[in-house]
């Protein structure tokens, strides 16, 4: 038997998780793609011909991806309501028609950020997990502390 709850995510709160991941540590991952770019379009410019083409297009694709990584996770995100129980084995999901099972072994992080609980995977994907899923603070608690033993305990 395990602990059930079930909420509908918004999209400002995948936005505010993915800026958070930003911000710690995907931003140099963004830069070893963009700095790369920018050098070879500026030099590709500064050579003239068929490269100068090129390179405005390597420099807009620079500019271009950027946006493009922000906007990704909001593209993706499935809007709908969400159950998950967790139990010894690990949660199990259900978001729409479609389930899914990630084992204790899977989540890497366990965190509360504001008013949200973020159970994180390896893949870097995450339960983001409002404080209205819990009917009061002793249940947001109790859950918390449930799933942080669960996966801390597959780790060790």
């Amino acid at each position: 038997m395990g602990i059930s709850i079930s909420y509908e995510p918004r999209r400002s709160e995948v936005w505010r998780y993915y800026w958070r991941l930003w911000r710690s540590h995907l931003w140099k991952i963004h830069l070893r793609i963009l700095v790369p770019l920018v050098a070879s379009g500026a030099f590709a410019i500064y050579a003239g011909g068929f490269a100068r083409t090129l390179g405005f297009y390597e420099l807009a694709a620079a500019f271009l991806v950027p946006i493009g990584f922000a906007f990704f996770p909001m593209l993706v995100f499935t809007p709908g309501a969400r159950t998950l129980v967790a139990d010894d084995t690990g949660i199990s999901a259900t978001v729409g028609k479609r389930d899914m099972t990630v084992p204790w072994s899977d989540v890497t992080r366990v965190e509360e950020e504001q008013d949200t609980l973020v159970i994180q995977r390896r893949n870097l994907n995450a339960f983001i997990v409002p404080a209205r899923a819990f009917q009061s603070a002793e249940d947001r608690l109790r859950f918390h502390d449930f799933v942080r033993e669960k996966s801390a305990g597959a780790r060790a």
